[in-house]
Parts: C-alpha cells; structure tokens; sequence
C-alpha cells in the first residue's frame, strides 16, 4: 500500500472549489455508510496508463487512526467519485477490487478547510506469492519427516521446500512461476530435525533426482498447489560378526548405493534417481547396535554393487561386499570377521666358519605376497621373528649395524651384503622353520707407512671390493654374491692402529681390483 503525506503531493491535485451543496449529490460515485459532512472531496481515480479505475473504495479515516469517519464512496466507471467529509485532518484511502492488480493508495495527513479535489494514480501491486505444499510418506504409510522437496522455476532457479515436520507436512511459499518438481532429499540433521522412520527403522541419507523422461509440472502462477507424494522403501540389514561368530556392536557401516526408484502422487507414478551419501548409511549414527546390525531403510531400486557396501572391523581389517546387491526388495547383508592369520616362527643362527657368532646380522625375506620380512641376530648370532604363514623366498643377508659389532676371530666385519644367485625357499605355511647359516671368512690386514717406512696410525682405509662366497645353509653350500660397501672398511674404528695395520675378516673369494683398496696419508696423497 502507498501512503501519502501533505496537503499536495506528485500524484494527487488539491484545489479548492466552491460547489452548492445540491451539486455535490449530482456529482459520481456511490453513497456515504457513515456521516456525511459538509465539505466535498472529489476527484479521479486512474491507472498508470490514465484509464479511470472503477470500484475503488474511497473512505476517510482520523489522521494515523484504522476507524472509518467518512465513506466509502466508490468510483464510477470513468474513476470519478464524491466523498462527503467535515472539517478536519485526515487519511484518505483509496482500495481499488483485489482482481485489479492494483496496490491501494492512503494519502495521509490532508487538511481539509473546503471543497477539494484529490486525483489519485494507483500502480500494479507486487506479484502475490503462492504456496507449494503436501504431505510426504513412505509406501508403508509412515510419515516422511525432516524430508524436502525441490523445485525448479522456468529460469532454471531451484527453491528448496521446508523439511518436513513429524507428520510429513512440508510447505514453500514463492514467487508465482511455472516450476518442475526436480528432486527429493534427506540429507540434512544438522537443524536438528526430527528422524525419519519407516516400520520403526530409520531411513538412510538419500538424495532422488527426476530422472530422463519424468515431469511433473507445479503451476503457481495465479494459485497455490497441493500435492501429496509416496516414497517407496525396503529395508537394508547389514549383520556383522567377528572371526568367533559373535556380535560387532558401535562399528561404522558406509556404502555408496544408486539406482532407480518410483515415486506416486495420486495416481500416477513417477521414476527417480536416487544417489546414497558416501557418509554412513545411517546418520547421524552409523554404527551397529549391541547385536552387531545395522538396519536402515533405502529407496526401492537401489543397486549396491560389489565393493560398495564396507565396515572395519574392530582390529582394523576391512570387509566389503563381494558381489553387487539390488535392493529391489529387504536385503541382508552379512560381515564376518576373517579369522586372524596363522603365524609361524623364522629361526636359527647366523655363525662363521670359526665358530664364532655373527651378531647384527640380517636374515631378510619375501613372501609370496611380495611383502618383505626380516629377522636379526643378537649377540650370541641366534635370530627369530613370528611371521604370517605363507612361502618365502630368501633374498639375502646383510651386515650394518655396528652398533652392536660382530667379530670374528677378535676382528671386526665390514659393511656388506650377500645376496643368494638361486632360490632358496622357506615354507612357513603350516610349520615353523629352523635355518642355520655360516658364512666363510678370511682375514683381510691394510699395513699403512709413511715415506721413511715408519707405520702411520689413525688413517681411514676403504673399499669396493665384490665377488662370489659360499654359504652354508644347514649343511649345504650355497652361492652368493657380496658386495661391499663404499663406507669405510672398519666401522665403527675405520682406521690403521698404532702400528699402521687395520685388520677386518672379510667374505672368502671377495675380489679387490686395482685402485679399490685406498689411504689417504697426512700430506694428502
């Protein structure tokens, strides 16, 4: 409504004229219901293309006050009228037929003295929202709530209904369009909702969208819309156990489920897309109950293929399901624990020829799985590790870690690594394995002496040395490959003592070529 305030103002003309009062009755419009006073207002009422509005209803009231005090009187067809008033201040109102599409005009705080004319210029009113509303309900009859729909207007622009309350009532009042009922959802508890539930079950997070070929048409140009809608449900079960049968309660179950689903309104019924939310299937809680089940209720239709419905167990493992599920009707699905794999013991000790232990030293391996593993003696050359049952194949050993030192006849060992030419498999599958080896060693001495022949102590000696040795395993002669390393001969005391000498025992038929045995002496050379 537009109010006015003054005695003149842009749209309205007052003048004073002097009329008899036997003019005033021949003048247009209808008669007064409340007191007729003695001073004529006139006037036109028009639209903005300056056509006269008829059946305006004209009427006065106190200034700031709702009381009627004169009229109404209503336009004639030209928009002429005649309102008869005393005295004083007033509003003037001017209430054009609601069918008119015209908002209503109040000029306000008009000092009347004498006869005057007031001519008004009513504006198109604000388009009128209209209300989309219904119920939503599962096949079962059990209300929807904290579910919305949405639309979509002619410009493409989407309008969310409310959530539905636990009846499953929702309402949306908007902007009058033409719209298309795109979609479906509950997805949201984060207003603190209501759940939904059908049958006692609650229902999953879900999203439908119209799928290709489906319209339903919402016309809200002129008037609101009702329409009820059926959600169709199954129940989806999911039981999990552990590896000894019994229940797996407060464990997270999570699926990413799709297909297509029906939705009736009245007769007719209608194809969605329906999407499950890569969250838990049942939110907020998406945990097994005390018996290990997780129940919640999926649009009918949809596929869960292989792999998509998973739960981790409480040791961490991971099961999912191995072959696709269509929820075309109440599906259980059931996660039993794998049985904690059978483990085998890797043992023995590593030696020299001398008898004496290698400690620090590494026995590694690979299963058939192509998962390395390793066992590591201690000081008195004994190794053991508890391995998953299974084939492995040895693919060497290796030495540095000199933090514990091995020796060998009171001499150090150098950083090196043996690596077997053939296979060697060890089957852990149903037992355990014993595995002794002993390593060949000779006794490799670098003598360090200045230009005067006098021995040189505390100089750093390396190598590169390699080549083939023999190890024994459990009485049999095996080939390997050494390589040593580029690191200092000695470690952790990788220099020549007070008589020049450094001695270490190295792997037997390891080859030094020329310029790979090296000293730096004091002058640099």
């Amino acid at each position: 409504m537009e109010r006015r305030q003054g005695v003149l103002s842009a749209i309205i003309i007052v003048a004073q004229v002097c009329v008899l009062a036997a003019a005033m009755a021949l003048s247009g419009g209808g008669a007064d219901v409340h007191a007729a006073g003695s001073i004529a207002i006139t006037g036109v009422v028009t639209d903005l293309n300056g056509a006269g509005v008829s059946n305006v209803s004209v009427y006065a009231t106190a200034a700031g006050s709702s009381t009627v005090e004169y009229g109404p009187s209503t336009t004639a067809t030209d928009g002429s009228y005649t309102l008869n008033v005393d005295a004083g201040t007033y509003d003037f109102h001017f209430d054009p037929p609601s069918a008119s599409g015209l908002s209503p005009v109040v000029d306000s705080n008009i000092t009347v003295l004498d006869n005057q004319t007031i001519n008004v210029q009513l504006v198109a009113a604000p388009p009128q929202p209209h209300t989309f509303s219904g119920t939503l309900t599962a096949s079962t009859g059990d209300p929807l709530a904290s579910t919305r729909a949405t639309l979509t207007n002619s410009s493409g622009g989407t309008v969310n209904t409310g959530f539905s309350d636990t009846s499953g009532n929702f309402t949306v009042s908007t902007s009058p369009d033409t719209y298309t009922l795109s979609g479906f959802s509950y997805t949201d508890f984060a207003e603190g909702g209501p759940l939904a539930y059908v049958n006692g079950t609650e229902v999953s997070d879900y999203q439908l969208s119209a799928a290709s070929g489906t319209n339903i048409p919402e016309d809200l140009t002129t008037n609101d819309v009702t329409q009820d809608f059926v959600l169709h449900f199954v129940k989806l079960s999911v039981v999990v156990k552990d590896s000894s049968g019994n229940p797996e309660p407060n464990l997270v179950v999570a699926s990413k489920g799709n297909g297509t689903t029906t939705v009736d309104s009245g007769s007719d019924s209608y194809s969605f897309y329906a999407q499950a939310s890569t969250s838990g299937l049942d939110v907020p809680a998406p945990k097994t109950n005390a018996s290990g089940v997780l129940a919640v209720m999926v649009p009918q239709g949809v596929d869960f293929p292989a792999g998509s419905i998973c739960v981790t167990f409480s040791d961490g493992t991971k099961g999912c399901n191995p072959a696709d599920i269509s929820a075309s009707g109440d599906v259980s699905v059931e996660f039993d624990q794998p049985a904690p794999p059978q483990m085998h013991t890797y043992s023995g000790t590593i030696s020299a020829s001398t008898g004496d232990p290698i400690a620090s030293m590494s026995v590694n391996l690979t299963s058939s799985a192509n998962k390395g593993a390793s066992a590591k003696a201690g000081s008195t050359g004994f190794f053991s590790s508890s391995l998953t049952a299974d084939t492995y194949t040895l693919t060497g050993l290796n030495y540095s870690d000199f933090n514990a030192p091995a020796l060998v006849s009171g001499y150090h060992l150098p950083n090196l690594q043996l690596t077997p030419t053939s296979s060697i498999a060890d089957d852990l599958t149903t037992n355990d394995v014993t595995q002794n080896f002993v390593l060949q060693f000779v006794k490799l001495s670098v003598i360090a002496k200045d230009s005067n022949g006098n021995p040189v102590s505390n100089l750093a000696v390396t190598s590169s040395g390699s080549g083939t040795t023999t190890v024994a395993i459990d009485g049999t002669n095996y080939p390997f490959t050494v390589q040593a390393s580029t690191r200092t001969l000695d470690v952790p005391i990788p220099k020549t003592d007070s008589s020049g000498t450094l001695t270490i025992m190295v792997p037997q038929d390891i080859a030094y070529p020329a310029n790979s045995i090296c000293v730096t002496f004091s002058n640099g050379k």
